[in-house]
Formats: structure tokens, C-alpha cells, sequence
């Protein structure tokens, strides 16, 4: 299905009913990124769409504003007529999604913030991973481009796992659309007011993360004051395709916990 924004036409898919949940993908993937979440629909709506420059989405040539993402989010929950629902971003949807929660927390029913950062303040990766992601990409070199992004018990055990998504990726937004799609974030900064979302966050991070590492996620749930973190073992920066059953098993207790009125922030972590 195709919404338009402006001059933007914004490509997404609606799965399943009940309980509406919007999916906001990482930098560079489209909305084959939340293939193992579509489970959920036997439950809930799922609402998975492509950001400008990747997918099916319009490619303008310009760089992207953090505006523009969050005007294209904002057209498409309206043009949905969802007054609340759940929010979902990994990594840089992540990023999305927290600026989404501070101009839009009464649409919010609850927001999950999975292997992402709060901006230009972050923790960065160390200097070998951000070697590797700053080179070009080439087919022959894919598989150690991608390794960063898992942990090794993946590399060693699941090899078609990451064949699966290097193929993916292939089809996926040219280098130059996802420099565009991340010069949006260049000055993003919301460490100093990510207290103010106080809507129930379950916040997600792999202990094996070597792209968004987990000592974001920890800041994050110090300062959110209504958030439960979960630090998932044997996975790196795609939880949510590394451990996906597991995933989906936490976001929908999750969920659920949020319907129910029985969620409460959870100081310590729980590790899994």
C-alpha cells in the first residue's frame, strides 16, 4: 500500500488485527528487517513501513531531515486513524521513535527501544567495527562487513541466517541513500531530555552489540522513569532476527502487561 506525504510516497503493509503496532526499521533496511515479527499478527496489527530512501519508499535526491522521518510516521498513523498504539524502532528507528515519543507521547501506548542510542553523545563502536562499516561495500567482502552486527555464536553457528540478510541487504537502499537517511542525525541529541517520556518502554539491547553498544541502552533505562531492560545473550545488534522467538516472546509480554495496567519500571535488568 502506498501513503503519500506531500511529494513522498511512503510504502507499508498492514498485518493482522487487534492491538496496533508500528515497526520502524534500522538505517539502510527496509521493511524485510521485521520479517520474524510477523508472528505477532495471530495478536496485534502490525504496521511495518519503508522510510524514505530504502524499500519501495521515494528516494528523493536531497539529504533527510529528522522532520521528514518524523513527518512521514506522523501521515501514516494518521492516515490509519491510530489514536494509540505500541512504537517499535531498532536502532536508527530507535532514534525515530524517541523523538517521536517527545512530540507525540499521548499517541503512545507504549514504546519499545531496541539496540539503539540517545545521539551525537552516544557510546560509539570501537575503532575496528567503525573501520569496517566506513568502507565500501563489496560483494565478496559482505559477510565480514556484516559480522559486526552479530555475536560470534551466531557467525559460527547460523551462517544462513546471515546469508539470508546479506541478500536482503543486497536488494536493499544504495550506500549513498543511507548516508542521506543518516545525515539526519548528525546533531540528534536527546540524552538531556529522554526523562520526559514517561509512557511504558521496554528498552532492548544484545550483550554481543558491537555497532550500538549495550551502554546506551543502559543510560537510556537510568533516565527513562517508567522502562524495564532486557539484555539478551548470544545476540549483537539484530536481536529481533538473531533471537526472534525470544524477541517476539518479550514483546508481547510486554504488551500485554501494558493492557493490562500491570507494568512498572524494573530497576535491575533482566538478562536472557
Amino acid at each position: 500500500m502506498i501513503l503519500r506525504n506531500g511529494d513522498i510516497q511512503i510504502f507499508y503493509n498492514v498485518v493482522g488485527k487487534g492491538t496496533p503496532i508500528v515497526f520502524i526499521e534500522g538505517l539502510g533496511y527496509s521493511m524485510w528487517m521485521w520479517k520474524f515479527q510477523k508472528t505477532l499478527s495471530m495478536k496485534y496489527k502490525l504496521i511495518f513501513y519503508d522510510n524514505r530512501g530504502v524499500g519501495k519508499s521515494s528516494k528523493p535526491e536531497e539529504y533527510y531531515t529528522l522532520d521528514d522521518f518524523q513527518s512521514d510516521l506522523f501521515s501514516l498513523v494518521q492516515s490509519l486513524k491510530l489514536e494509540k498504539f505500541f512504537l517499535i524502532g531498532v536502532s536508527m528507528g530507535g532514534m525515530i521513535a524517541e523523538q517521536f515519543a517527545l512530540e507525540h507521547q499521548e499517541m503512545i501506548k507504549g514504546l519499545v527501544l531496541s539496540s539503539t542510542n540517545f545521539g551525537i553523545r552516544s557510546k560509539l563502536p570501537s575503532m575496528d567495527v567503525l573501520k569496517i562499516l566506513s568502507e565500501p561495500p563489496n560483494g565478496k567482502e559482505m559477510f565480514e562487513r556484516m559480522r559486526p552486527a552479530f555475536s560470534e555464536k551466531t557467525v559460527l553457528n547460523n551462517r544462513k541466517l546471515i546469508d539470508l540478510i546479506i541478500e536482503e541487504r543486497s536488494l536493499d537502499s544504495p550506500i549513498v541513500k543511507q548516508i542521506q537517511q543518516s545525515m539526519a542525525f548528525i546533531k540528534f541529541d536527546v540524552l538531556d531530555k529522554i526523562q520526559n517520556i514517561s509512557c511504558p518502554t521496554l528498552v532492548i539491547s544484545g550483550l554481543d552489540d558491537k555497532i550500538v553498544p549495550i551502554e546506551n541502552s543502559e543510560i537510556i533505562h537510568e533516565k527513562l522513569p517508567n522502562s524495564k531492560f532486557i539484555k539478551f545473550r548470544d545476540s549483537g545488534h539484530l536481536v529481533n532476527m538473531e533471537r526472534h522467538n525470544d524477541y517476539n516472546a518479550e514483546i508481547d509480554k510486554f504488551c500485554t502487561s501494558v493492557m493490562s495496567k500491570s507494568f512498572s519500571k524494573v530497576i535491575t535488568p533482566l538478562v536472557i
